[in-house]
């Protein structure tokens, strides 16, 4: 299956900030996972699946400082599930 997932931090007061300024955006990442079963396995096993999934993470000032001045962070992220 795919799925498309989207995130967005937001903060009400005083999280996202760089020390001179607060801001209520802190980072939005949008992605795509894809994930595979395990059918060869036994279904006394459990329900087994392979994920993968690339995120694009976009920072505020404040992050992007603590992330080695980049504005645009990518994530590649990779799980065995396992359904029992």
């Amino acid at each position: 299956s795919l799925t498309f997932p989207a995130t967005l931090g937001l903060s009400l007061d005083s999280y996202y900030n760089d020390g001179t300024r607060d801001e209520a955006f802190g980072y939005f990442a949008a992605g795509l996972h894809a994930s595979v079963p395990l059918a060869f396995l036994p279904k006394r096993y459990g329900s087994w699946s392979v994920t993968n999934g690339f995120d694009l993470y976009v920072l505020n000032d404040a992050l992007e400082a603590a992330n080695r001045n980049d504005a645009v962070y990518p994530v590649w992220t990779s799980s065995v599930t396992l359904e029992y």
